[in-house]
């Protein structure tokens, strides 16, 4: 019995603190993906000019992120997106073909998930207006994070809280085990 409610209790304190754990990571992530979407994110990766008053992109050799900038024409309407860059080679988010600066405007600063293609991988994204120091030329952008460090995160967590549970019980057992038999010991002699 004082086993059980030994399991039961490092259960109950393992699921909780994965959960606070799992909450605080991605409110680091969400803080981060917020200083991303309110600079010029995509500067690092990509060249700005400007060809007969429309925005145009080119993607700068040797550039890595560990996020991923998509970045859109300002006066197309529809089917605006210019580029997506970023990542280390994992799978991109599957952004919308379509950012208008109105609705980024509108959603400055708002999180929203996102997965990738095959639906596998999640990122948090945010969108903002952005102003290319190189052309002048007002322009909308998306950022996005993944989730997969947070997710690496709590898997090694789980693993290596389920390992020192797993210890905790044995030596729990064994604990109980031996203080039973020394104290019915002197019992059994009278």
């Amino acid at each position: 019995v004082t086993v059980a409610l030994l399991g039961i209790g490092l259960i109950a304190a393992g699921v909780g603190t994965a959960l606070f754990l799992r909450n605080s990571l991605i409110d680091g992530v969400e803080a981060q993906l917020l200083t991303l979407g309110g600079s010029e994110a995509a500067a690092p990766l990509l060249e700005f000019s400007s060809v007969d008053g429309r925005l145009a992109v080119e993607e700068k050799d040797n550039t890595g992120s560990d996020y991923f900038v998509a970045v859109y024409e300002p006066t197309q309407p529809e089917d605006n997106l210019l580029a997506l860059v970023g990542g280390r080679g994992g799978p991109s988010p599957d952004v919308p073909s379509t950012l208008t600066p109105e609705t980024a405007v509108t959603d400055d600063g708002k999180i929203e998930p996102l997965t990738s293609g095959d639906g596998e991988v999640e990122f948090l994204s945010t969108v903002s207006i952005q102003q290319s120091e190189d052309t002048g030329i007002l322009y909308p952008q998306l950022v996005a994070l993944p989730l997969g460090s947070v997710n690496r995160t709590i898997a090694q967590y789980i693993g290596i809280y389920s390992i020192l549970a797993l210890v905790v019980l044995i030596a729990g057992a064994v604990a109980t085990r031996f203080l039973v038999t020394l104290t019915f010991r002197s019992l059994g002699q009278v």
